[in-house]
């Protein structure tokens, strides 16, 4: 069974230690801001994007969390790593096309591995079983 994420002291210190290493462009990680859904106030997390053969992809490990809301009601989002930000347009990408994104990211970021209700040596298809419960957003521009 998949771990349940639950925000705690310690993961809002980690979250906010992780984003300020992003903001300075250190680690793979970058600050995602949506617009808050109900307080229209910048809402900032941050996240791991995968690249997919030169397209850009932010996957939502811990299900359909707040953020997530947030891109749902509102596509327009900024990203930032270091000097570097752009606001770009997510699209949501469908359950069935997310299997293999999925597999992907789950190779590329170990720490999440337990929020995937899936076999310790997974293949794509068992993502695809898993796939509803993980949102994936595609970067458009």
């Amino acid at each position: 069974m998949a771990r349940i994420y639950v925000v705690t002291k310690g993961t809002r210190r980690v979250n906010k230690f992780t984003m300020w290493l992003a903001r300075r462009g250190l680690g793979r990680q970058v600050v995602l801001t949506t617009t808050g859904r109900r307080s229209g106030e910048p809402r900032s997390v941050p996240v791991s994007p995968l690249d997919i053969k030169g397209t850009g992809y932010i996957v939502s490990p811990y299900g359909e969390v707040s953020w997530v809301k947030n891109v749902r009601e509102n596509k327009s989002v900024h990203l930032r790593q270091g000097r570097q930000s752009r606001d770009v347009t997510l699209a949501e990408v469908p359950p069935g096309r997310r299997g293999e994104l999925l597999h992907q990211y789950w190779k590329q970021e170990r720490i999440t591995r337990p929020y995937f209700d899936v076999p310790s040596d997974p293949d794509p298809s068992d993502f695809a079983a898993v796939a509803q419960q993980h949102p994936v957003f595609k970067i458009v521009t």
